[in-house]
């Protein structure tokens, strides 16, 4: 099993192209206003996040076995290999879906909390979300990081099956 780990910096992930709406309750509303109290995308670096670590696993095999002969003038060969190479991997990573409704936090009007805009709009699309600051280094609190980072699987099997076979010999004699 081998780790990779990848991202810019230890603990480091990037995304870009993150919509700030100006209802946001994390956005300075003089922000908001600088903005035309218009949404604007930015981008993130999430020193503040797990790094992306995948751990793999990787195994393979080949077997190929061959015979020959002659009978008379003939010369003849077989052969027939087999191989098998699978390969698994494990990461965290972040769910894009939880990802960016965390990040639509608004503050809900019954209660003055912070809460994701979909559990608003749509009650029990995403339960349990988690509203997540973005805006400044530190920013994101612990559970709403819990809360984006997934888990992903995939495991891929490659299998061939090779057989070859050759006969050569004298197959009539031409005058000349």
């Amino acid at each position: 099993m081998n780790d990779i780990r990848f991202g810019p910096a230890p603990g480091a992930t990037t995304t870009s192209m993150i919509t700030i709406y100006p209802d946001n309750a994390y956005l300075d509303p003089g922000v908001a206003a600088m903005a035309g109290n218009q949404p604007f995308t930015m981008g993130r670096l999430f020193n503040d996040a797990p790094q992306y670590v995948a751990h793999t696993t990787t195994r393979s095999a080949t077997f190929n076995a061959g015979l020959e002969g002659v009978i008379g003038d003939w010369h003849w060969d077989a052969n027939y290999m087999y191989g098998n190479a699978f390969m698994s991997a494990d990461m965290n990573e972040f769910n894009n879906q939880r990802f960016y409704a965390a990040v639509d936090a608004v503050r809900d009007p019954a209660s003055g909390n912070i809460v994701c805009g979909v559990s608003l709009r749509d009650p029990g699309l995403m339960p349990g979300c988690v509203p997540m600051n973005v805006l400044g280094d530190g920013a994101p609190s612990q559970a709403a990081i819990n809360y984006v980072m997934g888990h992903a699987h995939y495991s891929v099997v490659n299998t061939e099956n090779i057989v070859s076979a050759n006969v050569s010999g004298p197959v009539f004699d031409l005058p000349a």
